[in-house]
């Protein structure tokens, strides 16, 4: 059995896909929508109260996952010799 949802993240359309012998558990689709508005709220630029907003605003940011996010961003501006630049805007 399929269970299909779309929804909007991230400025993006999200297709969601769980395949199961049964019926899933509604927690699982409310499951993965709260995983992408916790990301969202995490690392949107266009969130005052986001992590990345705070941190553009100058705060100091104790956060490992949006610290690895980060690291991520600064090895693929490396990567790809600055074509891919996630400190273009605030």
């Amino acid at each position: 059995m399929e269970t299909h949802e779309t929804f909007r993240a991230m400025d993006t359309e999200i297709d969601l896909f769980i395949e199961t012998q049964a019926p899933p558990p509604p927690a699982a689709l409310m499951g993965a929508r709260l995983l992408f508005e916790q990301q969202e709220d995490r690392f949107s630029r266009f969130r005052e109260s986001s992590l990345l907003s705070r941190l553009n605003r100058g705060e100091l940011i104790d956060d490992p996952w949006f610290a690895r996010a980060v690291a991520m961003a600064l090895d693929a501006f490396d990567l790809t010799d600055g074509r891919f630049n996630p400190m273009i805007l605030p």
